[in-house]
């Protein structure tokens, strides 16, 4: 069976997730993890990301894919990594698997930086 995740915030939902449990057949184990719902970042907020790296971009003469791996370093660290072309440094996490408190953080954190290196923030 495919791995399926319910999010159970009604009644009907949690119904329909109780009438899938009563079917699995008890021939083999399951494992059912149950937690806390984490949202993860929307894309409007992904998009609001990736146009403040643009505008940054053009006031710093950088790409915006270069500054989003500057802010990610920035943010949350810098590791090295060996490669056959010696040791380079590389952002220690990315940002597309963050949950809205961490990605709201990381944006506020760039919005941070660009106004103070650039004078760059978006208007919203």
């Amino acid at each position: 069976m495919t791995p399926r995740s319910f999010l159970v915030d009604s009644e009907p939902r949690r119904a329909k997730l109780l009438t899938i449990l009563a079917k699995l057949p008890l021939a083999k184990p399951w494992e059912v993890l149950v937690k806390d719902y984490d949202p993860k970042r929307s894309s409007d907020a992904n998009a609001r990301l990736w146009k403040l790296h643009t505008e940054a971009g053009k006031e710093a003469g950088y790409s915006p894919g270069e500054l989003h791996e500057l802010m990610l370093g920035e943010y949350f660290g810098w590791q090295q990594i060996r490669t056959p072309n010696g040791v380079h440094e590389v952002p220690r996490e990315r940002s597309h698997d963050k949950n809205t408190t961490t990605f709201r953080k990381f944006m506020d954190f760039v919005e941070q930086r660009y106004i103070e290196w650039y004078g760059v923030f978006l208007n919203n």
